[in-house]
């Protein structure tokens, strides 16, 4: 992204300058008007911050050269100034300037600049656009300046061959004119459209209506429709909701991921990448109620490694990070997809083994107790006590009943000698 930065103030220049760096941005200096519409003139600037006085011509004056230019006429234009006249700042606003800020509020300047630059970026971003139309003049009219504007737009005006596209595709935007000649309702359009679409984010779809009827638009709204809008429509107006549009389906994609983010952060273990005790609680009761619904076994081991808090006290705690991590791994290994692994709390591991019985489960236990101390993390030896429960095909039992039964087990396992395997019978 690249910003022009206008101002006489090297020190002001400066600022702003590391503010845009700092973002990822390709700025140009300017000192004076002059040099600014030289700079513009040999390639047009995503973002614009101007004083309002220069040494050569008034804030003001460039605002308007700026905005003469073609390919400048919606970028953010941010101005700085010290002064409060609401005259000059009026004017300011009616030349095409975006935003005026105080010279000394650097905050609320550098939030502005991080809304603006991430914005540019999401804008940068190819955007893809179906257009459901017959064609005509003003459908090609507002194909080649959507097309001018950088989206990739294809155009459709078979409403079967425009819903296929949209299957098969992510798209960002569906703009639709109902003027077609179809033997179903718009709204049934409309729907079918929606069933269609991909994404996280259900895709906005902009309607264009050949007369300003408020019941249809209303039925329109109801059915799903993101904006309505009365033919002819100004192709610059066009393009400027079909970016409210995008940017707002954009930005609710990067909230859709993030709460998936964070999500996934809140069932996972971040030391050994294992879920954590809170996903088992959830997941657990969930495997063992679809195995009691299918008649299948299910065993769950209690695995504690042996002595951990001496590793901890004697190697240190990054030392017994190590050890977590490279047992978690391990654990991981040893089972299969549709097994459980987890890592419950400190030392302590849980697996739950679908379409198992407890004579596969010790098995499977011992397995995991003789790799586990040949192992060596670190270089140490490491051995781990392992309590198993199991509720075999046909019998009614909780997450919970398996849980006790095998912690009692581990226990055993440890006051009897540790780095062996117990099993206990689970009881409801």
């Amino acid at each position: 992204m690249r910003a022009l930065i206008i101002d006489p103030s090297l020190a002001m220049q400066s600022v702003l300058n590391q503010h845009l760096l700092d973002l990822g941005s390709e700025t140009v200096l300017c000192s004076s008007g002059e040099d600014a519409v030289a700079a513009i003139n040999e390639q047009a600037p995503d973002i614009v911050c101007l004083a309002m006085h220069l040494n050569d011509m008034s804030g003001i004056e460039l605002a308007l050269r700026i905005r003469a230019t073609p390919n400048c006429l919606y970028i953010p234009l941010i101005m700085l100034t010290t002064e409060e006249n609401k005259e000059n700042l009026s004017e300011a606003l009616r030349a095409g300037v975006t935003e005026i800020f105080r010279k000394d509020d650097i905050n609320t300047i550098a939030n502005y600049l991080i809304h603006a630059v991430e914005s540019k970026k999401q804008e940068a971003q190819p955007s893809k656009i179906i257009y459901i139309s017959q064609k005509n003049k003003e459908t090609l009219q507002h194909y080649q300046l959507l097309k001018k504007y950088g989206y990739q737009v294809t155009c459709q005006s078979d409403v079967k061959m425009a819903i296929h596209d949209i299957g098969e595709e992510t798209v960002d935007l569906i703009i639709t004119d109902v003027d077609l000649n179809m033997d179903e309702c718009n709204l049934s359009v409309v729907r079918k459209i929606k069933s269609h679409v991909k994404g996280s984010v259900a895709t906005p779809i902009l309607t264009l209506l050949n007369e300003d009827d408020s019941d249809q638009r209303i039925e329109l709204l109801r059915g799903g429709v993101s904006d309505c809008q009365t033919k002819p429509m100004i192709p610059e107006e066009l393009c400027a909701r079909a970016a409210n549009l995008i940017k707002t389906k954009r930005q609710l994609d990067q909230l859709k991921a993030q709460q998936i983010r964070l999500q996934q952060m809140a069932m996972t273990d971040q030391l050994t990448g294992l879920c954590n005790r809170h996903y088992l609680m959830e997941a657990a009761p969930k495997k063992i109620s679809e195995a009691k619904r299918h008649s299948i076994p299910i065993s769950l081991l209690v695995v504690d490694l042996d002595k951990f808090k001496n590793i901890n006290d004697t190697h240190g705690h990054a030392t017994g990070d190590i050890v977590l991590s490279e047992t978690g791994l391990l654990l991981n290994e040893c089972c299969r997809d549709e097994d459980l692994v987890v890592r419950f709390g400190g030392e302590e591991f849980v697996i739950l083994l679908s379409h198992c019985d407890l004579e596969s489960g010790i098995q499977k236990a011992e397995s995991i107790r003789k790799k586990l101390e040949a192992l060596r993390p670190n270089g140490l030896t490491v051995t781990g006590s392992i309590g198993i429960s199991a509720m075999e095909a046909g019998v009614d039992l909780l997450f919970k009943d398996l849980f006790i039964a095998a912690d009692k087990a581990v226990y055993e396992a440890k006051d009897t000698g540790r780095n062996k395997v117990v099993a206990h019978s689970a009881v409801s």
